[in-house]
Formats: structure tokens, C-alpha cells, sequence
């Protein structure tokens, strides 16, 4: 098992919608028909004219729905270099102020210092990390947390070698890749699309370089402008650390198969008594109720359209104890039986 592979569940792991939205459009440039994935998982919003047209800093995706995306893209792809592809896509601007602080260092060493104390803006359970060699030093990345995300691991390597390049202006960096998974396709099919040596199997992900590569300059750095996106980035991680919401959602999607989740279970967890954890809740202009019920569609949806599970499996999933309690719900929530979407 790769570093990062745990099965540790943490409430409120969540990815930048601005990510989210370039890997969605990437997925549609390397030609994958997505709508209807989107539609499934409740991201139709993310690529609306408005939404599109937005530079909301703030908007986050819950990581568990980033997952089902990404298996998602995999699957409909049924191409294992589809994450080195993606990534190839992504730009600056993919990573909110903290792409745009990184990019607007004096070096390439400042770059990946900022990366490393504002991962959190991007996705919360991301962890990047130097590993010192004699004369070689490796950027790593892992997950904190959770099910390991393979193809997510392709996106960020990849990304980061075209990023590196492109800030540098130099297209021979000496840079090795590590992956942590195998590959079934030729090693020289990866290496044409990365333009560098590749190791499979590893411990952890990582870029290989020369020490002295992280002292290249930037091609454009930018004092004033990297002064701006750094104390935005800074904003951006303490605003990620306050947003209860979207901890409860993931709470809430992990509690459900062990029945009714109940609210005074939720405020122990959460270190908070019941009445600050309803008012806090409100503050956000939201209720427990509502939570939970945005949860349980999203959920039912998922696993009505992309699973055989049967209803009855599928209702004990979301914390049912009777079908007749689920079918109940799902009708007052959509208008129609979970047997008739189903059969859409």
C-alpha cells in the first residue's frame, strides 16, 4: 500500500470547485462524453454559463463526490494515461490564488513553498512534502487520509512537470517520475505523453530532480503580485478551516448506513453542544434537516443510477429501516418513486 493509503475517514475533506471545473473541462478536450456523469453526481452547476464565468475562490466540492467523478472519468475514458492526459490541461488559474502566488515566485524552490502551506485551498487531505536526497531531492504527494485516488495522483505529477516547464521556460528539466501504481500499457507510451524517464510501483508519488533545479528562476515573477495571492491564499485557508457544512455533509455520508444519523451524535463529534451546533449550522443559512436531506438525494441518486443494488439495500444505505420509509421520502423529494428513476 502506497504512503496515503489509509482507510480513515476525516469529515469535511473537500477540493476546490476551480480544480474541479478544469479537470470536468479537460475531460471534454481529451473527448469524453461527461454530461450525464455530471448530472448523476449533482455537478451540473459547475459547468453552467454563470458557473463557468465565475471565479468564485471560495466554492468547494466534497471529496467523496470528486472520487465518484473521477472513477467516473476512468471508466468512461477506459484509458489508464486518461490522468496524465488531464492533467496536461490544467493551468495557473486551476489552483485559485495559490496557483497564482506559486507562479509569481522569484523560484521554483518559493513556488513549491507555497504549495506546501496552502494545499489545504486546493484539496484539504492533500499532502506535499520534500524528501532530501544526496544529490537528488523528490517532491512528494499523498493523501492524508482516505481511500487512496490513483488517478488523481496522475493529474497532480502531470500537471506539475507541464507547470514546472512553463514557469521555468525550460522543457529539459532532468525531472523522474514515481508512481505508486503498475501500468498495462507500454512504459514508452507514458513517456511520450510525459517527456521523461518513469519508475512504476513505488512507495510514494513524487518528482525526482537535481537539488539545484529548484533554485531556476521563474520567468515572470511578480513581487506585487505574489504579495496579493499570497495573502489571499492565506484568507482562503482560514475560511476552509471554518466551513461547517460541508463537514457535515461528509460526516452525515459516512453515519448513514448505521441508521438515522442524529444531531446530538454529530455535535459530540463536532466538540459542541446541540443549541451552538444549531446556531452555527444557521449561520450558514442551513439546518441539520437540510443537510441531511442533500445528502441522502445525492447518495440515492448515485447509487439508484449507478449501482444494482436493490432498493432495499440501497434504503438500509441511506439509513433506512423500512423500503416504504425510503420510497416515501424519495417521492416527496423528487416527485417520483426511486423504481421509476431507475428505470431512466
Amino acid at each position: 500500500m502506497a504512503t496515503g493509503q489509509n482507510d480513515v475517514k476525516v469529515a469535511g475533506d473537500t477540493v476546490a470547485a476551480s480544480l474541479v471545473k478544469d479537470i470536468i473541462a479537460a475531460a471534454r478536450a481529451e473527448g469524453i462524453l461527461i454530461q450525464p456523469l455530471l448530472s448523476l453526481l449533482g455537478l451540473d452547476s459547475l459547468t453552467s454559463p454563470a458557473s463557468l464565468n465565475s471565479s468564485n475562490a471560495t466554492a468547494r466540492i466534497n471529496l467523496l463526490t470528486v472520487r465518484e467523478l473521477l472513477r467516473g472519468i476512468t471508466e468512461l475514458s477506459q484509458d489508464e494515461t486518461i490522468g496524465i492526459r488531464i492533467g496536461r490541461h490544467l493551468s495557473v488559474s486551476s489552483f485559485n490564488a495559490l496557483g497564482h502566488a506559486a507562479a509569481s515566485s522569484d523560484t521554483l524552490w518559493d513556488a513549491v513553498q507555497s504549495i506546501m502551506k496552502f494545499e489545504p485551498i486546493i484539496m484539504t487531505v492533500g499532502r506535499t512534502e520534500i524528501l532530501h536526497e544526496e544529490a537528488h531531492i523528490r517532491a512528494c504527494w499523498s493523501m492524508k487520509s482516505g481511500d487512496y485516488i490513483e488517478v488523481l495522483e496522475d493529474i497532480f505529477l502531470s500537471c506539475w512537470l507541464n507547470l514546472a516547464k512553463l514557469l521555468t521556460g525550460s522543457s529539459e528539466l532532468g525531472i523522474e517520475l514515481h508512481f505508486t501504481h503498475s501500468h498495462k500499457k507500454e512504459v514508452s507510451v507514458w513517456q511520450e505523453l510525459l517527456g521523461c524517464s518513469i519508475l512504476f510501483n513505488q512507495s510514494i508519488a513524487s518528482i525526482k530532480c537535481e537539488k539545484s533545479l529548484l533554485n531556476l528562476s521563474i520567468e515572470n515573477p511578480d513581487q506585487f503580485l505574489h504579495q496579493v495571492m499570497t495573502k489571499e491564499a492565506e484568507e482562503l485557508t482560514s475560511a476552509l478551516r471554518n466551513s461547517l457544512s460541508t463537514t457535515i455533509e461528509s460526516w452525515l455520508e459516512s453515519q448513514l448506513e448505521n441508521g438515522e444519523p442524529e444531531q446530538k451524535t454529530l455535535a459530540s463529534y463536532l466538540n459542541m453542544s446541540e443549541r451552538t451546533l444549531r446556531r452555527n449550522i444557521k449561520l450558514e443559512n442551513n439546518n441539520f434537516k437540510n443537510l441531511l436531506r442533500k445528502v441522502r438525494i445525492k447518495k440515492a441518486n448515485y447509487l439508484l443510477l449507478k449501482t444494482s443494488l436493490s432498493l432495499w439495500d440501497i434504503s438500509s444505505q441511506l439509513g433506512y429501516q423500512q423500503l416504504t420509509s425510503f420510497n416515501a421520502a424519495y417521492k416527496r423529494w423528487t416527485g417520483e418513486t426511486p423504481a421509476s428513476q431507475r428505470k431512466k
